[in-house]
């Protein structure tokens, strides 16, 4: 039986970001356990384009927040987290456009 701390965690993925546990897993085996953008072996959060359920990958607590301050602007950082932020808006683009009902 699972606890009540896996049936909300499996809650919040569904609802928070329209994930699987077994999604999580699979994207942090993908990342290999480390941080999209600074290769730290810590507890991984899912980062998302905020008010959506569009998932980008798997981030530490330190640069997910980071990028919350820094508004998801890649304009205003440099090296990897440009990249990963210019990747995943384009990325975001495309999937806005696949599901444009029309």
């Amino acid at each position: 039986m699972k606890s009540t701390s896996q049936r909300k965690r499996k809650y919040n993925l569904k609802f928070r970001y329209g994930i699987t546990p077994q999604t999580y897993a699979a994207m942090r085996r993908a990342q290999q356990g480390l941080c999209a953008i600074c290769d730290r072996s810590s507890k991984l959060h899912v980062d998302h384009i905020a008010g959506t359920k569009f998932v980008r990958g798997l981030l530490c607590h330190g640069c997910n927040t980071a990028i919350g301050l820094f508004g998801e602007r890649p304009e205003l950082l440099g090296g990897r987290a440009a990249h990963y932020l210019g990747f995943h808006r384009a990325r975001f683009e495309a999937w806005c456009n696949s599901h444009i009902v029309g």
